[in-house]
């Protein structure tokens, strides 16, 4: 080979590499992980000091749905009214959006309840070319999640394999291997993800909030949800109990790291799972993260949680979790939402508001803000129907995507 071919051939392999970024995803409720963090590096924590970019906006219904992205597709839930020849019926919508315009790419819509709490409370699962969702009411479905066709559905309380919820279902479908596993019942319930056929169910009985976590405990492929009043591991093959902690409340997901599971809910305990009977190592019942799940980073806890129930106030807060102590708190007029991305806390505010901090036990650090939702004013309006911003924010290639309880969905550039 000639040295001028050689050289050609260097600077277009060159060339390609660099212009090869790494392409990231979030095909799940929080994140990559399933625990509220991304390594994602390829954005700038100062991107908000001139105002926040909105690249484009839209409104997906009433409902707290997250999004999943897989390359240039997003989807996610809403819910909306319908007032045609004095009749109201309210629908629920599994949207497909171009991540680059908003644009609609599919949708699909059904007869479904608003409920107490508005809207779809799950978020879609993608899997191997698959779209997963649960509605509130119990409308389980299996997309081709290209072109939005129906590959298999089930309505698993007119199929009588649970009870009406009071609230709503609203555990996000979990994928393990072919297993679809849901928070439905006293401790679960698995459906096989090709067929719809059911694998399991447990006792038909009234069900927590949160959704499965997936984590290895003796070489078993094992998942935890929280109960009404216990925390419950189950294997994922055969929903058999692996074992029950009384530490309650359903609301918020555990998270795994080091053998040790952190849980966050009406009470903070740690658990140490080296040993196949696990051991509580401390509980505090001054510290509470309500229905927020937290994010874990080198052994300190970061997310919106009470500071004492008795004072019904709102906080962005960080657990030192060697302690079991509070390292810091930062009140807020409302809950808001947040995730942790590299070493950096993306906070959705209850007011609408973006702030990239720094996630350190120093102190709340603001890099950077801007006002990157519209909200509308909730003077007046029943807390229930107040506009919220519970849904966590979710960080794809250099690309923020945010909404609030009312349907609007903002996509905000942090590249640069």
């Amino acid at each position: 080979m000639n040295r001028h071919k050689f050289f050609l051939i260097f600077i277009v392999s060159t060339t390609i590499l660099i212009g090869c970024k790494k392409q990231h995803e979030w095909t799940k409720w929080r994140g990559p992980f399933a625990n509220g963090t991304t390594n994602e590096t390829n954005w700038n924590p100062k991107a908000l000091e001139g105002g926040a970019k909105i690249v484009w906006e839209t409104n997906v219904g009433n409902g707290h749905s997250a999004v999943a992205v897989k390359d240039s597709r997003l989807y996610t839930m809403g819910n909306r009214i319908l007032v045609a020849d004095g009749d109201t019926t309210y629908q629920d919508f599994i949207w497909c959006l171009d991540t680059r315009t908003g644009e609609e790419k599919w949708k699909h819509t059904y007869l479904c309840d608003e409920g107490l709490d508005p809207g779809p409370g799950s978020t879609p699962v993608l899997d191997k070319g698959y779209l997963y969702t649960l509605s509130r009411e119990g409308h389980l479905f299996c997309f081709d999640a290209k072109s939005g066709r129906i590959k298999w559905n089930r309505h698993i309380v007119i199929d009588s394999l649970a009870a009406k919820h009071n609230w709503g279902f609203s555990s996000s479908p979990v994928i393990a291997d072919d297993i679809l596993l849901l928070n439905i019942n006293k401790a679960g319930m698995a459906f096989d993800k090709i067929t719809g056929q059911l694998l399991w169910k447990s006792e038909i009985s009234d069900c927590g909030f949160n959704s499965p976590v997936l984590f290895q405990q003796n070489g078993k492929h094992s998942a935890v949800i929280g109960a009404r009043r216990n925390i419950i591991a189950f294997d994922v093959q055969t929903g058999d109990s692996l074992w029950t902690l009384p530490l309650g409340g359903g609301e918020s997901d555990p998270v795994f790291f080091d053998d040790m599971m952190y849980f966050g809910g009406r009470s903070t305990a740690l658990v140490d799972l080296k040993e196949e009977i696990p051991e509580i190592l401390w509980e505090n019942k001054t510290i509470s993260w309500v229905f927020q799940s937290c994010s874990v980073l080198d052994g300190n806890a970061y997310g919106f949680g009470d500071l004492n129930m008795r004072e019904n106030k709102q906080y962005l807060q960080c657990i030192d979790l060697e302690k079991g102590e509070r390292a810091w708190s930062q009140e807020f007029e409302m809950y808001g939402s947040s995730i942790i991305a590299g070493d950096k806390l993306i906070v959705l505010t209850g007011s609408g508001k973006l702030i990239i901090a720094e996630a350190t036990t120093e102190a709340f650090q603001i890099i950077s803000s801007a006002q990157a939702l519209p909200m509308t004013d909730n003077t007046d309006v029943h807390r229930r129907r107040q506009c919220h911003c519970w849904t966590n924010p979710v960080l794809v290639n250099g690309k923020i995507y945010l909404r609030n309880s009312y349907g609007d969905l903002v996509c905000v550039d942090v590249q640069s």
